[in-house]
């Protein structure tokens, strides 16, 4: 009986750990080594939790503060809310055994769009910030958000490298490889020299020469 239940509970363990399910997904403030993986914008703005205070003086953190304020503007006071969302696309991609995992982008999309409608169409990380939300659309299987947050990105800035990458991606995803083409061509009209265009523009080309040809994508 007793070797029974042993492997009774064996088999439970295993179930779980192969399973690919852990603890409910993770709501909780950033920790300090997830708040030192975040931009350096962000650490100046999370150094005040309670729980979780950056070892740097009252004096250091102020300074910090100023001098990103400073940066990007008044639109600073909210960018924390943004930063929060990144900790949570940081945890979805390394608790990646978690429950309800697409608890993440949920949470991270709320956090994005608190600081998205409350930061002025100048603020100078507003490109960045909608196109890290249209990728986490993308991701969470939304792609009509994607796409108008990933234009408006390049409307805001023309000169955007990553958002030509996300929007490229997001065409190839669905298939459509003309469009991609179309994407990074357009993108190297702004940045001629940029070499992550250069890059994207050869393989996306080779791969619509292909599908033309009814060849399969290397």
């Amino acid at each position: 009986m007793r070797q029974s239940s042993w492997w009774i509970k064996l088999s439970l363990l295993a179930a779980f750990l192969y399973s690919g399910e852990g603890s409910a997904w993770n709501s909780g403030s950033p920790t300090q080594q997830e708040i030192g993986m975040l931009p350096p914008y962000c650490q100046a703005q999370m150094h005040t939790d309670s729980q979780h205070v950056i070892p740097k003086s009252e004096q250091q953190r102020r300074n910090e503060h100023r001098h990103w304020q400073s940066i990007v503007g008044d639109g600073y006071g909210h960018v924390h809310h943004y930063c929060w969302g990144l900790n949570y696309i940081n945890r979805y991609y390394r608790d990646f055994r978690a429950k309800d995992r697409e608890g993440y982008l949920t949470a991270a999309i709320n956090d994005f769009t608190y600081t998205i409608t409350r930061v002025p169409n100048t603020f100078p990380l507003l490109p960045e910030m909608l196109t890290t939300r249209g990728k986490t659309f993308a991701m969470m299987q939304k792609p009509g958000d994607a796409f108008k947050d990933l234009r408006k990105a390049l409307q805001l800035k023309p000169k955007y490298e990553r958002a030509y990458i996300v929007l490229a991606d997001l065409y190839e995803k669905a298939g459509q490889q003309d469009a991609a083409k179309e994407v990074i061509q357009l993108g190297l009209r702004y940045i001629p020299n940029s070499k992550l265009l250069l890059k994207r523009s050869k393989a996306v080309g080779s791969t619509s020469t292909q599908q033309k040809n009814g060849e399969r994508p290397k």
